[in-house]
């Protein structure tokens, strides 16, 4: 595969600039948006901020549909959901004809998740068959409980019901 991206330098850059500058209305000064900076021209020479319109733009993320045998998920939750993952732990490159080559942003950065919270809550999945089981004995135990209580309700009533002394 081809890269197909112009090869552009910071000078390149700066004469696009100088050019649209001169056709520009008087309040607006023109940038260009790379690699999460924006170039501008500060005293007629190219100069660069970080800048948050510059960041990429991140789009709402959901569990894909795909063929059950292709999809997220299908091994385990831990697909996504593990500290080894990339759906979570990757790096992604910069991309952008002026963005260093070797710039990398991790995906917690990019979804804006807080790293320690998402690493934790990645770590709970290694538990989460245990937490099943654990909870449906909770719930068996629970049902019993109930209905003990239950039982003695409906033996008090009972006997109530068919004591002598009620009728007497």
């Amino acid at each position: 595969m081809t890269n197909c991206r112009p090869a552009w330098t910071e000078k390149d850059i700066e004469a696009i600039l100088v050019a649209l500058n001169g056709h520009a209305e008087s309040h607006a000064q023109p940038a260009y948006i790379s690699g999460g900076k924006r170039y501008y021209l500060l005293n007629g020479h190219l100069d660069s901020t970080a800048d948050d319109a510059a960041q990429p733009y991140l789009w709402p993320m959901a569990h894909n549909v795909r063929p059950a045998e292709q999809s997220l998920g299908v091994r385990s939750c831990q697909d996504c959901h593990d500290t080894a993952s990339g759906f979570y732990f990757g790096q992604v490159a910069v991309d952008g004809p002026l963005a260093d080559p070797n710039e990398t942003i991790s995906m917690v950065r990019m979804e804006q998740l807080d790293p320690t919270l998402t690493r934790a809550f990645a770590r709970s999945f290694r538990f989460r068959p245990l937490f099943k089981v654990l909870s449906l004995l909770a719930c068996l135990l629970l049902a019993g409980v109930l209905m003990v209580f239950a039982l003695r309700a409906l033996d008090a009533v009972i006997k109530t019901l068919g004591s002598k002394d009620r009728f007497s």
